[in-house]
């Protein structure tokens, strides 16, 4: 059995590694004006946005909303069922990492949304033609910030890698990103976060790779996917759901889902085999 999790487990992995860095490669070389594969609401903004003239109310907005009010119901989901199966400790400390990366992912949106409100600029731009517009108070803040936002999305994934080294991965990863036009950020930041993932996960022996590494796997794998639908069913389809809300509300929603699964499935067999005991 633990074979079958496992195999089924890579394969869930591989397909969701390849999704995110052929879509990141599709939007970042393709992803034009006048393309006739990607939504042009999504090539002009990067995401599929609504309501940009509603203030408070955007995408973004939504995004910030919704993010720290799930990321409140995952933390009370994790303190509940934490420690509380044996088999489950590595799961735990993945849902934990998770749900405290969400709410960094919350923050960039609240920032993007405030931004968005503020500033008229040309999105087009790199991230580094921008810091070079800035005082070196402001620079020194968004590196700041940048470093913050990298090196806990990293630790999220690679839980198990020590702080110095996530440290030093977060320089490359952000100094990366400058360079990416600043509506396309976001086809990075999923590149970089699925390779890591994959490369960390797939590298664990089969002993590790039970029932709720197979769970997370299919969650990764189902949200690889939904960027595929943002990007090019933008107006027709995202939009009808809150636009890129879409995608921000299936990184917790599944990864919970995954997580509490999980849980149900060990504590079913932990039951089983008492009830067993007691018979015999």
């Amino acid at each position: 059995m633990f074979n079958n999790y496992a195999t089924f487990g890579n394969v869930c992995q591989a397909v969701g590694a390849v999704s995110v860095l052929l879509y990141t490669i599709l939007v970042l070389f393709f992803a034009n004006p006048g393309s006739n594969v990607f939504d042009q609401q999504f090539v002009q903004d990067g995401y599929c946005i609504i309501n940009k003239d509603i203030p408070y109310w955007s995408s973004h907005d939504l995004c910030f909303y919704w993010d720290v009010l799930l990321v409140i119901i995952g933390g009370i989901v994790y303190h509940v069922l934490k420690d509380s199966c044996p088999a489950m400790k590595e799961s735990d400390e993945i849902f934990k990492f998770t749900i405290l990366s969400h709410l960094m992912h919350a923050m960039a949106h609240g920032f993007l949304g405030h931004h968005d409100r503020t500033m008229n600029e040309e999105k087009t731009s790199s991230i580094a033609e921008k810091y070079l517009e800035m005082g070196m108070m402001e620079l020194t803040l968004n590196v700041l910030v940048g470093l913050a936002f990298w090196f806990v999305m990293l630790k999220a994934i690679m839980y198990k890698t020590s702080n110095s080294s996530i440290a030093l991965a977060s320089i490359p990863a952000f100094a990366g990103i400058i360079f990416v036009r600043t509506n396309m950020t976001l086809g990075y930041v999923q590149a970089v976060i699925a390779m890591a993932a994959a490369s960390e996960k797939l590298n664990e022996s089969k002993v590790e790779k039970n029932f709720d590494y197979c769970a997370l796997s299919v969650a990764s794998m189902a949200i690889s996917l939904v960027p595929w639908i943002e990007s090019m069913a933008c107006e027709s389809v995202a939009s009808k759901f809150g636009g890129h809300l879409m995608y921000d509300l299936s990184i917790p929603i599944f990864f919970m889902v995954a997580y509490v699964t999980s849980w149900i499935h060990f504590n079913k067999d932990l039951y089983g085999t008492k009830t067993k005991k007691k018979i015999d």
